[in-house]
């Protein structure tokens, strides 16, 4: 792949996995304070500044405003609401992604720590205790 031209890099099948792999509400999170209401998160809305009336779709990845009807996804709001070009939010959206797949792996390897102080404990109970706790700490962490 020629790294020269950042257009080739994305592909419509890439940019379709990009896509697949970001939650647009995290990303609006970032710069506004969502309300979830039902299936959807609300809040001001950017464009219009009306209180409430951008509706973020959890299942269509898909943001709209009840006021003044501008919509987007996930490449749409980098592009409209931080000014970027089409190839820098699809930059922006692989560093969200990376960002989210970093914090998981911290996640899982303080758990996969924990798991290990428990092996060396002098007198664990029995090794299904030791399997038991390391879950219990482990969806704790992912939470």
């Amino acid at each position: 792949m020629n790294n020269s031209n950042p257009k080739k890099q994305y592909s419509k099948e890439k940019l379709q996995q990009l896509k697949a792999n970001v939650k647009l509400e995290e990303v609006v999170e970032k710069d506004f304070s969502l309300e979830k209401f039902g299936k959807n998160y609300f809040t001001a809305c950017p464009f219009c500044g009306a209180k409430k009336a951008l509706s973020i779709s959890i299942q269509k990845q898909f943001g709209h405003c009840f006021s003044c009807n501008e919509s987007f996804d996930v490449f749409g709001y980098y592009q409209k609401v931080k000014g970027l070009s089409f190839i820098q939010a699809a930059v922006e959206v692989k560093k969200h992604i990376n960002l989210n797949n970093d914090i998981e792996l911290q996640k899982l390897l303080k758990a996969s720590l924990y798991f290990a102080d428990l092996k060396q404990c002098k007198n664990p109970i029995s090794n299904e205790s030791i399997k038991s706790a390391f879950l219990k700490k482990k969806r704790q962490l992912k939470s």
